[in-house]
């Protein structure tokens, strides 16, 4: 048993490396890089929501040095998770009006976010719209489905895919939102039809002994984003809720994901020059709590 789910492990773990890879290449080939002096005159007239509200986010890339760029969103995979939390977030009902996670750029709101080598400024173009989640990681933020079923909610879908694909040789397509909730209601039916399989399946994940509204309703459910304190911003939303003075020292650093093209500046020492240009004051507060920028 141990050594099937093992097996699994791996073959799920090269999917997404695979994914990763593409992914990382797509995103690569979608930079345009840029000189100081163009990023400059960009933002003066491209930026200017940036520039009335300054707020800081910040995303990290793998491997990149380039100083200045601009990029527009691409069609994307979870770089290191299964898809099934992003198609319900871009396809339910219950998320309308948020950007689409699988064409976005996830990025941090006053902080550093922890994957890549590289951090860079992301400065949207102006209008742009904002997810905005409860803690550091989109994956903390469901507090109600955390609260519910004892996981998070990438290690949920990635034991919920083993356990289908172990226990009922179903394979869940992470690609296709129709497929997958066609998927789910096939389950179902077997938990219905299999009592020692729903036993299994209610002790592994807390779920579906109550079958009244059914598996993928369930999990729809306790994704909601209003129930779970989603945000849905503009930079102006941001900037007036004033996330970084509530408490500098302790504040905690929140993930966001745009569909607008962004531009891209790279950390280093030359940032308080670079935003002096732009008529702005850039304040260090140092890697525990990153950097914000603020107006003179």
């Amino acid at each position: 048993m141990f050594m099937k789910k093992y097996l699994s492990y791996l073959e799920s773990f090269s999917l997404i490396n695979d994914r990763l890879e593409r992914t990382r290449k797509l995103w690569s080939k979608n930079e345009k890089i840029m000189t100081e002096e163009k990023t400059i005159d960009f933002i003066k007239n491209n930026c200017k929501d940036f520039l009335e509200n300054p707020v800081c986010i910040t995303r990290t890339i793998y491997n990149d040095e380039i100083d200045f760029f601009y990029s527009e969103p691409i069609q994307r995979h979870s770089l290191e998770n299964l898809n099934f939390y992003n198609l319900i977030i871009d396809n339910s009902i219950m998320w309308n009006g948020y950007p689409k996670r699988l064409k976005s750029f996830c990025c941090t709101l006053y902080g550093r976010s922890q994957l890549g080598d590289i951090t860079y400024f992301v400065i949207p173009v102006d209008n742009s719209k904002w997810g905005l989640c409860t803690g550091s990681d989109l994956f903390v933020s469901f507090t109600k489905f955390i609260k519910e079923t004892g996981f998070y909610i990438n290690d949920f879908f990635n034991d919920f895919y083993d356990f289908v694909k172990d226990e009922i040789g179903m394979e869940l397509n992470d690609v296709n939102y129709q497929t997958f909730k066609e998927q789910i209601l096939k389950v179902e039916t077997m938990l219905d039809e299999n009592s020692d399989l729903r036993y299994d399946f209610i002790e592994n994940f807390g779920l579906y002994d109550d079958n009244e509204i059914g598996l993928f309703n369930t999990i729809e459910n306790l994704m909601n984003p209003k129930i779970n304190d989603f945000e849905i911003c503009t930079l102006k939303d941001m900037y007036n809720n004033d996330y970084p003075k509530q408490n500098v020292l302790n504040r905690i650093n929140r993930e966001c994901w745009t569909e607008s093209p962004c531009i891209f500046i790279r950390r280093c020492p030359n940032n308080k020059e670079f935003f002096a240009k732009l008529n702005l004051d850039f304040v260090e507060y140092g890697w525990r709590n990153d950097n914000y920028i603020d107006k003179k």
